[in-house]
This record gives structure tokens, C-alpha cells and sequence, in this order.
């Protein structure tokens, strides 16, 4: 499914305990057409076999969150609650809407946070970058998207990294290895 047919209306949909769609509207219905009520949400949005490990159901009520849908390709801006729905009792609304990557600041604005200087979206099995926020004149980056890989040589010759760090950097960032590392010490990437 193409992200464009997200639109820029907020699209709702209620689901039971059991992720059934109680409830969905018409935006909601122009993203993914084949909806039906009674579907599950995780397969029908996502494509999944199970509940999303980021699911959006798992956050504070009144909170917002970010998730990304790998089957749109589509970063979302999520928030729940929940509703006495009649006939089914009480259910979970979920709100979602678009969040449009020409927007670099958006990810700072939306959370709040002034944690990070940087925030990239890496994807390792394209080898593959992009900056989604940049603080200005802060530090130093080679481009805005590009390979990975390339960005990382790069940043060596550039002197960006100390000398004696670099067997460091080299390791942390082996695209080889760096998914055996997050699963062995998640602090690793804190």
C-alpha cells in the first residue's frame, strides 16, 4: 500500500480486548479499503500474526505515541483511549495520523524532548539512512540520507571521530554484527 493514501484527517478505529475492529471511519477506510468491522487490527494495518511489539495500546491513555507501519511505510502519530461502545462494551479508540517526512522537527515537536541532537532512521538491510532531525550548527554531519556504510567511512575521513576511537566506532557500527549486539545489551544503543 502506497503512504500517500494516508490522509491528512485524523483516521479513528475501535477495537475490543481482542483487537477486533469494533468501529473504523471513512479515512480510515480510504488508507485501507479492504477493512472490514470484525477484522483484526495487527493484520489487517499491519500485516502481522500477532499484537505489534509497539503496540499503541501498550501506552498511558491520553499519552501519544510514534509507530512506524511497515506495511505503509508510514510513520504514525497514534494516541488511545478508551470507550464504552454500544453492544461490546468497553473498547479502545485509536486516533492516528500521517506524519510526513518533510518535516524534520516534527519527532522534536511531537515528543517534547530536548534528549537528542540527532535522530536518524537506519535501515540495515538497505544499508541505508536518512536524518529525520538535525539540532542546527550543532554537530557535524556528513549528508542527510545516503548508504550507511558510506556515511561511516566518511565520517572517519573527516577526522569526525577521535583516532583512538575508531576501532570503537568500527565495531559498534558493523552491520554484520550490530543486531546480535542490541539483542545482547540493549544499553549498548543508550
Amino acid at each position: 500500500m502506497n503512504s500517500n493514501n494516508f490522509t491528512s484527517e485524523t483516521s479513528i478505529y475501535i477495537i475490543d480486548d481482542h483487537y477486533r475492529i469494533v468501529h473504523f471511519n471513512r479515512e480510515l477506510q480510504q488508507v485501507f479499503p479492504q477493512i472490514c468491522c470484525g477484522d483484526i487490527c495487527y493484520e489487517v494495518f499491519c500485516g502481522e500474526k500477532a499484537p505489534c511489539g509497539g503496540c499503541p495500546l501498550h501506552v498511558s491513555e491520553n499519552e501519544s505515541t510514534l509507530f512506524y507501519n511497515k506495511k505503509i511505510h508510514q510513520w504514525i502519530d497514534v494516541s488511545t483511549g478508551t470507550i464504552d461502545w454500544p453492544g461490546k462494551g468497553l473498547c479502545h479508540v485509536v486516533l492516528s495520523k500521517a506524519i510526513y517526512e518533510g518535516n524534520k522537527n516534527l519527532f522534536y515537536n511531537l515528543t517534547n524532548l530536548s534528549a537528542y541532537d540527532e535522530l536518524f532512521e537506519l535501515n540495515l538491510t538497505k544499508d541505508s539512512f536518512k536524518v529525520l532531525f538535525h539540532l542546527s550548527d550543532k554537530y557535524i554531519i556528513p549528508s542527510e540520507e545516503g548508504s550507511l556504510s558510506t556515511m561511516m567511512a566518511e565520517v572517519i575521513s573527516r577526522e569526525l571521530v577521535h583516532p583512538d576511537d575508531i576501532a570503537d566506532y568500527l565495531d559498534f557500527w558493523n552491520l554484520d554484527t550490530i543486531m546480535d549486539g542490541s539483542a545482547a545489551s540493549p544499553s549498548r544503543f543508550f
